[in-house]
């Protein structure tokens, strides 16, 4: 998957396009819809998807481990992704002050 990201930051709205030219809107809880959100996907085929079930804070990575026949997809492994990323590149998100992603990127330095 090839990722686009629409907004300011990692908070806002990212398009992924498959190989398949298929695309899918990831959102990181079922409530955090909003009216550019949605407006993306206007007559537009456009797959949603939610990271954490906001009524039950479950998470929803088994929707892509079911999909794509794998047991790769999990919150773990996302953790884990995100702090590859942001240790590789520490200029790669801004990060307020008491976020707790702060002391990941102070630990590359």
């Amino acid at each position: 998957m090839v990722g686009l990201v629409v907004g300011e930051n990692l908070f806002a709205t990212s398009i992924f396009c498959n190989t398949d030219g298929s695309l899918l809107q990831v959102k990181n809880r079922s409530n955090s819809e909003n009216s550019s959100s949605s407006r993306v996907r206007i007559n537009q085929p456009i797959e949603k998807w939610y990271r954490v079930d906001a009524r039950t804070g479950l998470y929803r990575w088994s929707y892509f481990n079911e999909k794509y026949g794998t047991g790769r997809f999990s919150e773990d492994n996302f953790v884990t992704f995100v702090q590859r990323v942001l240790t590789g590149n520490p200029n790669a998100l801004a990060i307020e002050p008491n976020n707790p992603w702060q002391q990941i990127t102070k630990s590359s330095d």
